[in-house]
């Protein structure tokens, strides 16, 4: 049996957040809005899978790239702090560290506005020493996706063919869900999807099916495992053989919903690998999991 580097490898962005929390029901341009304060947290999809995996007890890494900045630094010493392993992490001098600005308004109603530079989270890459580490990683976890990643996908891909080194993936809704071209490779090599009904519907050129004619038809495409979230706060989960439904909790409202999705992903994979691959005990891991971070600012 080989020895485990991590559980999970994660790759994707590591980012910082500023988030404004207004009084205000409605923005619009040229208001001026008081705000009592600021907080800066860890964000980007990357880092947040990361951080809530090594939470559930897992062995995480993170494969990312920061600047060479205080914001890097920051980044750095709040994901070591959450035992996440950072040995992967790039520091690069061709752009600074991602930033996204929110001002969140205090009506549930009203969705987030979000300012977002990418900056060196684009800028991470495959490198000899990533793939060396994959040989002994019992998962990869690609979270979010950008045009700088488009060589590296294959790259990595290229990679996990010599390896028993499992997938797992969300990449967001900048991914080119309808090329074809690059989206097959993916989904035959994906152990674990997660997707929603329209990203489902974009990846297969297929709108109007059920959950269960996507996961079908997801599964002919090569995926061993689909979640599925839906519109109606629904999360199914299913196999070839085997289909699990469940829906949030709702024990509250969700006054943030930044976040909720990545809690979700990384509890359910988090749940599957604690609780022998059982998927039922992993969607309610995800599902209450997606509470929590939504209950709170």
């Amino acid at each position: 049996m080989r020895r485990r580097a991590f559980d999970v490898l994660v790759v994707g962005p590591a980012t910082q957040d500023y988030l404004f929390v207004t009084k205000e029901e409605a923005l619009s341009y040229g208001q001026t809005i008081e705000v009592k304060e600021v907080p800066v947290t860890l964000s980007g999809s990357g880092a947040n899978v990361a951080v809530a995996l090594a939470r559930l007890g897992l062995k995480v890494g993170l494969v990312s790239a920061v600047g060479r900045d205080p914001r890097g630094e920051e980044i750095l010493h709040e994901l070591t702090r959450e035992q996440v392993d950072t040995s992967l992490v790039a520091r690069v001098s061709l752009a600074g560290t991602g930033i996204s600005v929110t001002l969140l308004p205090r009506s549930s109603e009203t969705p987030p506005f979000v300012l977002r530079y990418g900056g060196s989270s684009e800028l991470g890459e495959i490198t000899e020493e990533v793939q060396k580490m994959l040989h002994t990683t019992e998962w990869v976890y690609l979270a979010g996706y950008s045009g700088a990643w488009e060589k590296q996908i294959p790259l990595l891909l290229e990679t996990l063919d010599h390896e028993e080194t499992r997938l797992a993936w969300h990449m967001g809704s900048a991914f080119p869900y309808a090329d074809r071209e690059f989206s097959s490779p993916l989904l035959a090599r994906t152990t674990m999807l997660f997707v929603d009904e329209a990203e489902a519907g974009l990846l297969l050129a297929a709108g109007g099916k059920d959950h269960a004619g996507l996961e079908q038809e997801l599964a002919r495409r090569g995926v061993q495992a689909v979640v599925l979230t839906c519109m109606d706060e629904s999360a199914h989960a299913g196999t070839g053989n085997l289909h699990v439904t469940a829906r949030r909790p709702g024990v509250t409202a969700l006054q943030d919903p930044r976040g909720a999705s990545d809690a979700f992903r990384a509890a359910f994979l988090g749940g599957f690998v604690h609780a022998n691959e059982d998927l039922g005990s992993a969607l309610q891991w995800g599902l209450m999991n997606a509470e929590s971070v939504g209950g709170s600012y």
